[in-house]
């Protein structure tokens, strides 16, 4: 049975005149698996800065309970002003269709759409005129990003990789294997010996790397799509007897408090993360949007940014992901409506300083 967690984070502000923006996200992961919690907990911080009421739906991981949350909120009487969805192995396409049938405006964040479904609703606003737009971190540059670190810290040798990689259907983790691709290209010192799908599961990535090890015994390196295929592919490198971090270098994205501490300790190599934002500056586009600064002028519709960056311990950024503390972030200083500026939106984090 689906998990509801209902965040209303009603403050008063400067925009009180303004009827409050209300936000349902379907996020299809769990309330409590690491890499969605951050993303529920970036929102709620945009959320309550903001002053928007926000309610988070999960769908479990299971298409037909997210999809039953989605027919929910548009059947309700009392809708919401905006939906925010993930395309989270292939939905996309049907929840578009869905809320532009309910003229509930709908926002898709972290996955964008594949070529053919792309192919099926042509661009944001074209066919169905309340998908608003899309907001997607730069996942080919990420994948791109961790295979170049994990080749950086070997100059000048030769560098035997594996990759565990997503699955065959997720944007996001197509996108980062075409990154790692890239990089083989980009360095060629990297030579690619094999690609697993371990569909996100650190137990499938554990038997995979466990394989990997005997068929290939001159590895030095792996790439895993994500930090649970990671955590597996540890596991099965110290059964080896190895150590990762020395023997052989791990590179990974996310940044769950699992991943920082094997970040900060060595085992991971190269870690990439930030992209749980993007739900949360999507955020600070619809309350834009709802007072009359349509980011389509200046943003397009299609909107991809660099949300991925290398965690490197003992630095600001990795401090404060270690923290999982965003209250203190300035979001209404990236607002149009709060803090009045020209062009597109500026998505830096602006720290509030401390009493």
């Amino acid at each position: 049975m689906a998990r509801f967690v209902l965040l209303l984070l009603l403050l008063l502000s400067p925009l009180a005149a303004h009827a409050v923006t209300r936000v349902t996200f379907l996020n299809p992961g769990y309330a409590n698996e690491p890499f969605w919690e951050n993303v529920d907990q970036f929102l709620i911080a945009a959320a309550a800065d903001l002053d928007v009421q926000v309610e988070i739906l999960h769908g479990n991981r299971d298409e037909k309970t997210l999809l039953d949350l989605a027919k929910a909120v548009s059947r309700r009487q009392d809708k919401p002003d905006y939906v925010m969805a993930v395309n989270d192995k292939g939905l996309g396409v049907e929840l578009v269709k869905l809320f532009d049938s309910a003229k509930i405006p709908i926002m898709l964040v972290l996955n964008d759409l594949d070529q053919g479904q792309q192919q099926q609703l042509g661009l944001p606003r074209q066919h169905y005129p309340y998908w608003l737009g899309t907001l997607v971190p730069d996942n080919l540059q990420a994948g791109e990003q961790v295979a170049g670190a994990l080749s950086g810290l070997m100059p000048n040798k030769t560098v035997p990789l594996v990759a565990i990689a997503g699955d065959r259907g997720t944007p996001a983790g197509l996108n980062r294997q075409a990154g790692l691709l890239w990089a083989t290209r980009k360095h060629p010192e990297l030579k690619l010996r094999a690609i697993r799908y371990g569909f996100w599961q650190e137990s499938r990535a554990r038997r995979q790397m466990t394989q990997l090890l005997t068929q290939y015994p001159d590895i030095k390196a792996v790439w895993a799509a994500d930090d649970q295929m990671a955590f597996g592919a540890i596991d099965a490198i110290r059964a080896k007897g190895l150590e990762p971090g020395r023997d052989i270098l791990v590179g990974t994205f996310n940044s769950s408090a699992k991943a920082l501490r094997l970040r900060r300790s060595g085992a991971i190599s190269a870690l990439a993360g930030g992209h749980f934002m993007a739900p949360g500056l999507a955020l600070v586009l619809l309350v834009d949007y709802q007072n009359g600064f349509d980011f389509a002028k200046d943003d397009g519709l299609q909107i991809q940014l660099p949300l991925f960056h290398l965690l490197i311990p003992g630095t600001a950024l990795f401090n404060m992901m270690a923290a999982h503390d965003w209250l203190d972030i300035n979001f209404r200083a990236m607002s149009k409506v709060h803090t009045p500026y020209q062009g597109p939106h500026r998505f830096e984090l602006q720290m509030r300083p401390r009493p």
